[in-house]
């Protein structure tokens, strides 16, 4: 009778730790790179946490903007970070860019935004411009060529900083593009009012880096319609190298804006990853 309770206790213990750690992903020591939590100060009185992952020998550093409102609740100890929210296509690869031989820096909210994360009209702020100047001062101490990606609604920030701040950048890579309000979100977010196509509209003879952009054919998320990624393209004029690549395939198991769907390159982030890569070594 004692042993079945010990092994029933064994069970229970196992299940409670199994339960405390859903939802949140450790960066796993890994002999390729160090990932360290960075907290920096962006703003009197605001600071903002990034998971940074640094290879061995790197070769260029790049920042990736979570999609949706940008959380990705980073925390844990400086020399050991974990991540709260990590499906989206850009934070779920981190460690694949890292292995590329990038500096990878995984940015989270600011923390006068905690609670509700950053909407829309926050991504084109001043503030939030702020927030990603720091954070790309903070790679630049690394003597590194600097990139920038988004994904989804993290295309506002990266499109909006590559307007701002083209003069910091080396290249910026944006990956099923936010071109198409929902029509609710005229109301939620006046802001859009101004921008109807949302970053179609932006002032993008302004980037002057190479640009990359990414759509999946068969994405069927309503603000990020694939057939608009050729116009976005074209529509930076300005820089010296922008390119579209659009994908086909993979083994999508949900459809809409869902994390494993084309929206987020299921089932084929590796190519994926390796394509963005080449670009940003193609431009070092």
């Amino acid at each position: 009778m004692r042993k079945q309770w010990s092994a029933f206790l064994v069970i229970l213990l196992t299940l409670a730790f199994i339960v405390s750690c859903a939802g949140t992903t450790s960066v796993a020591p890994n002999p390729d790179f160090k990932a360290e939590l960075i907290i920096l100060n962006t703003r009197p009185g605001i600071t903002q946490k990034m998971v940074v992952l640094t290879p061995e020998k790197p070769v260029a550093s790049v920042i990736l903007f979570n999609g949706g409102f940008g959380k990705i609740e980073a925390k844990g100890k400086a020399d050991s970070p974990k991540i709260g929210i990590s499906k989206n296509f850009l934070v779920r690869t981190r460690e694949q860019f890292a292995s590329q031989g990038f500096v990878t820096a995984v940015v989270d909210v600011p923390s006068d935004q905690l609670k509700d994360g950053i909407d829309p009209a926050f991504r084109i702020s001043d503030e939030h411009m702020k927030d990603i100047k720091a954070a790309i001062d903070y790679m630049k101490t690394k003597n590194l060529p600097v990139f920038l990606a988004g994904q989804s609604l993290g295309t506002i920030s990266v499109a909006m900083a590559g307007i701002n701040y083209s003069s910091s950048l080396d290249g910026i890579i944006m990956t099923s593009n936010a071109t198409k309000p929902r029509d609710k979100w005229f109301t939620k977010w006046p802001v859009y009012k101004n921008y109807p196509n949302a970053i179609l509209d932006f002032e993008l003879d302004k980037i002057t880096v190479p640009a990359l952009v990414v759509a999946h054919a068969e994405d069927s998320c309503e603000p990020t319609p694939p057939d608009r990624a050729k116009t976005l393209q074209e529509k930076i004029v300005n820089s010296p190298r922008a390119e579209l690549k659009i994908y086909t395939g993979g083994t999508a198991k949900e459809k809409g804006c869902n994390f494993w769907g084309h929206h987020s390159y299921y089932g084929q982030e590796e190519q994926v990853v390796n394509d963005i890569s080449a670009f940003i070594k193609a431009n070092l």
